[in-house]
């Protein structure tokens, strides 16, 4: 089960990830915002 759990995490940062540079990509200088949307998420 811990393996199972430490893939989860592993699929959810990914997925963090990826929002991140599609938004850094798209968006640019809103990064911080997009981080912020992120955390308050989280």
């Amino acid at each position: 089960m811990v393996a199972a759990r430490q893939w989860r995490n592993t699929l959810i940062l990914a997925a963090v990830a990826a929002v991140v540079f599609v938004g850094y990509q798209t968006m640019g200088t809103t990064i911080s915002t997009l981080l912020g949307s992120v955390d308050t998420s989280l």
